[in-house]
C-alpha cells in the first residue's frame, strides 16, 4: 500500500527487509518492490552498463540497499 500515486509519494506498509532482501538479489529490486519503478530501472541498467568495471555494481548495489530500505520505512520518497 502507498500514498497517492505520482513524484515523490512515501511508501507506507512495506517491510524494508524484504526491500533489502531483494535488492541483494537485483539491483533495483527493492525499488520495484517499493513501488518505484523509474528509480528501479535507472539502478538495473547502471550496474549492467557498469558491468566491465568492478566498483561500478558495488557502489549501485550499495546505493540500492540503503534507498530500498529507507523507502520502505516511509524516510524518503519515491522518484
Amino acid at each position: 500500500m502507498s500514498a497517492p500515486r505520482g513524484r515523490g509519494r512515501l511508501v507506507v506498509g512495506k517491510d524494508a527487509r524484504v526491500a533489502v532482501l531483494c535488492s541483494l538479489l537485483i539491483p533495483g529490486g527493492g525499488q520495484f518492490y517499493n513501488g518505484d519503478t523509474l528509480k528501479g530501472l535507472v539502478m538495473l541498467v547502471a550496474s549492467l552498463a557498469l558491468l566491465v568495471t568492478v566498483i561500478g555494481p558495488l557502489l549501485i548495489g550499495a546505493w540500492s540497499l540503503v534507498d530500498a530500505a529507507q523507502v520502505a520505512r516511509g524516510r524518503r520518497p519515491t522518484w
